[in-house]
């Protein structure tokens, strides 16, 4: 650019001299009316490209060293604590129902009173068949389950209480189905394991037991050498006569 404008100063400059000589020189002769041929602009040195300024290579961002995650230590699996072993519930134990005390008294033993062979087994077989009756404890009007033991040991002149759970304390404790004798008193309670007496009845010998039954409404005699019997068994008592 500085280069054109100098050119164009120096051409302004030689026309201006030219004009100012044409108009102060004479006529010129004809000689010396030769042809004036300006000097020969000098031609223009064209101006060099414009070089373009070199950007700077961008330069990559360092990229930060991947630093590598830590470890974690492995943490033992806790071991689940221990359960106890839930204990089972304890079963209330059954409350018998209670029975009504007697009014009547005891009946005074008969000097007979199997009208057999004078045995407590006989005399209860002879009661097979006498009807069920909740707080009964006669032939006439009928037995509960205690009430049945009652008079058959009272009527054979053994003092006995009227309540289950305290005729099973009436003599000597019999573990086992296959140890009682006849005469002995066999009891049971509602469910297997229940060490709890809820009814009962009188061993007669050959495995089987008269007793009152609840949904026979009767004295019946039963084998008691079957499964459910044994599975119920909680004792037997020794019966010992008085003397």
């Amino acid at each position: 650019m500085v280069g054109r404008i100098f050119i164009f100063i120096l051409v302004l400059a030689v026309a201006l001299a030219l004009l100012l000589t044409t108009c102060h020189s004479p006529e010129p002769d004809a000689e010396s009316t030769a042809t004036y041929e300006p000097a020969p602009t000098p031609p223009e040195e064209p101006e060099p490209p414009e070089e373009p300024t070199p950007a700077p290579p961008e330069e990559p961002e360092p990229t930060p060293p991947e630093e590598p995650e830590p470890e974690l230590p492995e943490e033992p699996e806790p071991e689940p604590p221990e359960e106890p072993e839930p204990e089972p519930p304890e079963e209330p134990e059954p409350e018998p129902p209670e029975e009504p005390e007697p009014e009547e008294p005891a009946p005074d033993p008969p000097e007979d009173p199997s009208g057999g062979d004078g045995s407590i087994a006989q005399l209860a077989r002879e009661l097979i068949g006498s009807p069920f009756l909740a707080g009964g404890s006669t032939p006439t009007e009928g037995f509960d389950n205690s009430g049945f033991i009652y008079y058959v040991l009272n009527s054979y002149g053994i003092s006995c209480p009227r309540r289950t759970q305290e005729q099973t304390l009436i003599g000597p404790r019999v573990y086992y189905l296959a140890d009682l004798l006849p005469g002995d008193l066999a009891f049971f309670g509602a469910t297997p394991g229940d060490n709890v007496a809820v009814f009962g009845g009188i061993y007669v010998g050959e495995g089987n037991m008269v007793f009152v039954s609840g949904s026979a409404s009767a004295v019946v005699e039963s084998d008691i050498t079957q499964a459910w019997f044994q599975n119920i068994f909680v004792s037997g008592a020794r019966v010992e006569r008085e003397q």
